[in-house]
């Protein structure tokens, strides 16, 4: 954003620069990871959307830096990677949670498999039926 207004109005001056705006740019950087571009979005896709409800409920008015702050202090203690390396191990945790399901789900998926074969077997066998009986019992049978 500086760098736009430097060449909008050709002169720079010391007070045009926030160091407020700086240290969210870092923020943004660390809270991504530094080493990875899918980070580097997660955090400013998290940032963007921080900045957009902090302008439209006016309320949190200036709580933006302390928010941006604390993000940053709590990534650098709590997690050093940053977003990046919690997406691979999220992502690592859904393909054990998937593998679990499939195991799990397996034998039941078979027994559905054998119902509907069964269903449709029957589906296509004609069906016969017998009525009969002699005097007060009357019986019917249908044979498949």
């Amino acid at each position: 954003m500086n760098c736009l207004l430097m060449t909008e109005q050709r002169t720079v001056v010391p007070s045009q620069f926030f160091y407020t705006v700086s240290l969210q740019f870092l923020a943004i950087a660390v809270v991504g990871g530094l080493g990875s571009l899918s980070g580097a979005v997660a955090a400013g896709v998290l940032f963007a959307g921080l900045n957009e409800l902090f302008f439209r409920v006016s309320a949190l008015g200036g709580w933006l830096d302390v928010v941006s702050a604390l993000l940053l202090a709590g990534v650098l203690l709590l997690y050093p990677v940053g977003l990046a390396g919690l997406l691979d191990k999220l992502s690592s945790w859904f393909a054990v949670i998937g593998e679990y399901i499939d195991r799990g789900l397996a034998p039941v998926a078979d027994k559905v498999r054998e119902l509907r074969e069964k269903l449709r077997r029957e589906a296509k066998e004609p069906a016969v039926t017998a009525t009969g009986g002699t005097g007060s019992r009357n019986y019917t049978v249908i044979v498949r």
